[in-house]
């Protein structure tokens, strides 16, 4: 008998563990690209808030109530609390659908001291379910 082909058996096994590898794959790849788009919301959260509080440093405190221009996000008024959307570059956006973050951006002055708190939700347009992430920041400034 001669022997250059592969048996039915290992063909089947073959097949088999082929077949579970592909499956393992096709299972974890929608796990790795919602981790990947949370992370980068999270990091884009991180660079807005860095951003703003380096701006709160920088800037007079006569001008923190008129709207300035912030590197690399938008025009923002630093003392003014509201609701705004980042777009995938991480800029201030009017149009919600286009938004991947959304931000609450809070200012309450107590005692001369300028509390400030931040949150940032991802997707920006999700209710509030088990998968919508967030991450918070907190400062105060004077």
């Amino acid at each position: 008998m001669n022997k250059k082909a592969f048996s039915l058996i290992e063909v089947i096994v073959a097949l088999g563990v082929f077949s579970f590898a592909i499956v393992g794959i096709f299972v974890l790849l929608p796990i790795a690209l919602s981790s990947t788009s949370s992370v980068k919301c999270e990091l884009m959260s991180n660079t807005v808030w860095v951003t703003i509080i380096d701006m709160w440093d920088i800037c007079p405190k006569e001008a923190r109530s008129y709207p300035i221009d912030v590197p690399s996000i938008g025009t923002f008024t630093l003392s003014e609390s509201k609701t705004f959307f980042l777009n995938e570059f991480g800029s201030i956006t009017d149009n919600a659908s286009e938004a991947v973050v959304k931000a609450n951006y809070r200012v309450d002055r107590i005692d001369g001291m300028n509390y400030i708190k931040a949150t940032f939700f991802w997707p920006a347009l999700a209710p509030d379910t088990p998968y919508r992430r967030d991450v918070s920041f907190l400062t105060a400034v004077y």
